[in-house]
């Protein structure tokens, strides 16, 4: 009888363990992506750098952000387009990844990277634009979030937040 209820309470515990970490790694994932986007220069309809996979655009499932060149770590007015990008996407594995890519013609010291993971057991990631026809021109983006707690049995857990640009150049 001891032990039926020190299981239960193990059950018990080890669930909402499992709903908190969900519950955190989705709040970090969320403010990660917001600060992004925050200080990007915009929304990109596609990546426009070489090394980039071709085809990167934005859609509902995938976020392309012109990135302010850092030059000698100076964050730099991008000329011509010539801006680093950040993507952000689910991959195959369910995680939510970022990628960064640099600009093709300024020399960003900007570190590049690809498929950093922000969050995992991700169930959707799903981007809404405030100009769905032009997203480079949106004003603001809308990111949900929807994860699954590694207790499989446990409900996902969504989290929804609309973030406004605030750092689009003259």
């Amino acid at each position: 009888m001891i032990g039926s209820v020190y299981l239960a309470h193990f059950r018990l515990f080890s669930s909402q363990s499992a709903s908190i970490d969900t519950s955190a790694q989705n709040k970090i994932a969320i403010e990660e992506i917001s600060n992004q986007i925050r200080e990007s220069v915009g929304v990109a309809g596609t990546c426009n750098t070489t090394n980039a996979p071709p085809g990167t655009s934005s859609t509902n499932d995938v976020l392309v952000l012109n990135l302010w060149p850092l030059v000698l770590g100076v964050p730099t007015n991008p000329v011509a387009g010539n801006s680093d990008c950040a993507v952000y996407t689910r991959n195959a594995s369910n995680n939510f990844v970022k990628s960064v890519y640099l600009s093709n013609t300024l020399t960003s010291t900007r570190k590049a990277f690809t498929n950093k993971i922000i969050a995992s057991n991700v169930q959707t990631v799903v981007f809404n634009y405030g100009d769905e026809v032009t997203k480079p021109n949106s004003a603001w983006v809308n990111v949900t979030l929807t994860t699954q707690p590694k207790n499989s049995k446990e409900k996902p857990f969504t989290q929804t937040v609309k973030v406004y640009l605030r750092n689009k150049p003259n």
